[in-house]
């Protein structure tokens, strides 16, 4: 980087932490974080960082849109913590979808590699209702007990809101270490 573009991020880089914390997720402010310093670069197309830029900003709106119905009844089928439709729809948005579909989400098997992919997509922590919609969402043939005892069992990967007891309704997230782990286990299927 010159000297002039790095003078040109440092001016602009007040307007830059603005845009990025306006995002809660920490992963969505890399991402925003790199896409908009790729754009000042010129290392990325700029339509594409733009476009980028546009569909996080709809992702908050939808975000305070839900907060900001707290309290009133939801649909059927939504949350007021978790938009499942918008997780499908970012999977299915991802260029390499296809891959992830064949390998992880139509995948025979240990169901806990589709779960995690759900959790890390996921800005806020999720239930097992939400998880489950998604995957219903994602066309994958299970059941919400299946769901639960994925996630009993995957306990030590995870961070939840409480103890686990009949009738409690547990979110559920990523522990730092699981994140880590699941963000290397996906850069190593997509390449």
């Amino acid at each position: 980087m010159a000297t002039d573009q790095f003078d040109d991020l440092l001016e602009r880089m007040p307007k830059i932490a603005d845009v990025v914390n306006g995002f809660n997720s920490e992963a969505v402010q890399v991402e925003v974080y790199h896409t908009l310093v790729d754009a000042l670069d010129g290392s990325a197309d700029g339509a594409k960082a733009e476009a980028s830029i546009n569909r996080k900003q709809r992702k908050k709106k939808r975000a305070k849109k839900q907060s900001d119905s707290a309290g009133k009844p939801n649909e059927p089928g939504n949350s007021s913590s978790v938009d499942t439709n918008d997780i499908v729809n970012i999977l299915k948005e991802r260029s390499d979808f296809g891959k992830l579909a064949s390998e992880v989400i139509h995948k025979k098997g240990d169901r806990w590699n589709t779960i995690r992919l759900i959790m890390y997509f996921a800005d806020s922590p999720m239930t097992s209702g939400e998880i489950f919609a998604v995957l219903c969402g994602l066309d994958v043939k299970t059941s919400l007990p299946s769901v639960s005892v994925k996630l009993k069992a995957q306990h030590a990967s995870l961070i939840a809101s409480g103890v686990r007891k009949k009738g409690a309704i547990n979110t559920y997230k990523l522990s730092g270490p699981a994140r880590i782990e699941t963000e290397n286990w996906l850069d190593e299927i997509i390449k």
